[in-house]
């Protein structure tokens, strides 16, 4: 008999109980009826879109899982550990060749009182250590004349742009053998970009029976250097390696050409 009362009276209460819950459910119920405009033809609604977290400082000085490239990966590489080289001049005459002291003697090309190397260089690179998620190495940066010609003492290579800060020779850890697809990762930055930078055109350069691909457009060339016939001592290694050449400043709106007063008093001596 007990066990009745009690089931009777716990349903009493857990039926009051729902009819409570009920009314307090009503009580907040939105009643406002849905407007839809005379044009509408259908209708959705608008999920709040996610907010991306900021990065904090650290983060920003990494792509990907490496090391952000600046002007600092472009630091002359001339060392004074190097040995001295004898070489034949463009006379026929031998001369002896000594290497600069690097950062230690001398800055990046100076702009406008500061070190700079051209923002489009550093921009390229970071897109394609972040496609590849995969360290990009500089194998030249920035050269002073002394470094430039210790490296390749060519007539052809005295007019390097590496020595005003727009050239640099690199490759992928990891993809050394898959220049082509770097290359066209580098494309890919211009996509999207103004028509003027858009075009590229594809030419074919031969050296010693070596064929050289040359990728170019208003503003960069792009080209993979063979390992074998390279005499540059930057990049004495046994695998393909890319320059970009940069041929238009977007920011100054001018071309980029080598001149001996860039080369030789565009930077400090210490």
């Amino acid at each position: 008999m007990k066990w009745i009362i009690y089931t009777l009276l716990f349903t009493s209460c857990s039926g009051l109980e729902k009819a409570q819950q009920a009314k307090i459910r009503k009580a907040n119920e939105v009643k406002d009826p849905i407007v839809r405009l005379s044009n509408e033809r259908y209708f959705a609604s608008t999920m709040p879109r996610k907010k991306e977290r900021e990065k904090y400082p650290w983060e920003e000085r990494y792509v990907g899982s490496f090391t952000k490239i600046t002007k600092e990966s472009f630091r002359c590489r001339g060392s004074s550990s190097h040995l001295e080289r004898k070489v034949l001049n463009s006379d026929g005459l031998e001369e002896i060749l000594v290497d600069c002291e690097g950062l230690g003697s001398h800055s990046l090309p100076v702009k406008e009182g500061e070190e700079f190397i051209y923002e489009t260089l550093i921009k390229l690179l970071n897109h394609v250590q972040g496609i590849n998620h995969k360290r990009v190495i500089i194998t030249s940066g920035y050269r002073c004349p002394i470094h430039n010609r210790f490296c390749n003492h060519t007539k052809a290579n005295a007019s390097s742009k590496h020595q005003i800060g727009a050239e640099v020779d690199f490759y992928v850890e990891g993809m050394e053998n898959e220049p082509e697809t770097v290359i066209s990762q580098l494309i890919s930055f211009y996509k999207e970009d103004e028509k003027s930078y858009q075009q590229f055109q594809k030419s074919i350069k031969e050296k010693n029976g070596i064929e050289y691909p040359i990728w170019s457009n208003k503003e960069i060339s792009i080209r993979i250097n063979h390992y074998k016939i390279s005499n540059d001592l930057d990049n004495a290694f046994s695998h393909p390696y890319i320059t970009i050449d940069l041929k238009f400043d977007r920011q100054g709106e001018e071309k980029v050409e080598y001149s001996w007063q860039k080369a030789n008093n565009g930077y400090m001596r210490y």
